[in-house]
């Protein structure tokens, strides 16, 4: 059997309100493709990385979701050359868990310096029907 092959895109306007929408438009896509399992990891790490985009970088962002070869990758991208750095933050600590979430719950993640001075964080994740 070959998966499906798709991709979709969304752009918010970098309001706080716009991560649950982000966390919304991810769940409702791999839910249509049947991909149940990966939901709460996925919905999870764009929210982190949502939030990292509101707080930090302080600009409208795009969240795609793309599935080919057996893979499901979010980017979340935005338009600051401020680029994202691990903390090891306590345990008891308010923030600064949200990269490790992203690395403990994805296969692969990482960060895409674009030529427009903007980013991309992005995270994969093995696309297994459930």
């Amino acid at each position: 059997m070959i998966d499906s092959e798709w991709s979709y895109e969304a752009m918010w306007q970098g309001a706080p309100q716009d991560v649950g929408s982000a966390r919304r438009f991810v769940a409702a896509n791999l839910e249509a493709d049947l991909l149940h399992g990966l939901v709460d990891e996925a919905r999870l790490v764009v929210s982190e990385l949502a939030t990292n985009v509101v707080r930090h970088a302080g600009t409208p962002f795009t969240v795609s979701i793309e599935r080919t070869d057996g893979e499901v990758t979010i980017r979340v991208r935005d338009w600051s050359a401020r680029l994202p750095v691990v903390r090891s933050p306590g345990p008891w600590a308010g923030d600064g868990h949200g990269l490790g979430l992203v690395d403990a719950l994805s296969v692969a993640w990482g960060v895409t310096v674009r030529a427009d001075g903007g980013k991309a964080v992005w995270a994969s994740f093995i696309a297994a029907a459930s």
